[in-house]
């Protein structure tokens, strides 16, 4: 039995629509109408599945907006996972978390695209920064379940290969 892959796992933890919507008032703090304007768009495309439409609205506010994307960034790192593109995942929640590292959702993102390229240290390591900030997100909480899995099955199979 093939086991699902790191993010088809995650994915059924994470509510990406409904991560987008709350993006939208994240903080308390009254957004830019363009900003705004482009996260309603991208969050529009989100719950219709479009993550590529999704991805390039999110890069417009990522360019515009440089010193204050990290909304933009998490939501758009959630857009890469969904189209498998993890590598460019990684590096918006890497950018995420450095811009507002108070964002758990960030670390979420950043705990999911180190899964999905084999990284289980890393992974494992976000996530509990993440459930740092909140203790209660089932995605951190299954994604620190899958990369500890993958730490022990990494120690396993480095046991048998000395054996």
């Amino acid at each position: 039995m093939a086991v699902a892959a790191p993010w088809e796992q995650l994915a059924r933890h994470a509510d990406l629509t409904a991560a987008a919507a709350a993006c939208a008032g994240a903080g308390g703090a009254a957004l830019p109408t363009a900003t705004g304007e482009r996260l309603a768009r991208a969050t529009r495309a989100m719950r219709l599945g479009d993550w590529l439409a999704a991805e390039r609205v999110l890069g417009q506010e990522v360019k515009e907006q440089p010193e204050s994307c990290w909304l933009a960034l998490d939501l758009r790192a959630a857009c890469c996972l969904q189209r498998g593109r993890h590598d460019l995942a990684l590096d918006d929640a890497m950018l995420c978390t450095k811009l507002n590292p108070s964002w758990a959702r960030g670390w979420a993102r950043l705990g999911a695209a180190h899964l999905c390229l084999g990284h289980a240290r890393a992974a494992a390591s976000a996530y509990r920064q993440g459930l740092g900030l909140d203790g209660g997100s089932r995605e951190m909480q299954v994604g620190l379940q899958l990369a500890q899995a993958a730490l022990a099955a990494q120690g396993d199979r480095r046991k048998a290969m000395r054996h």
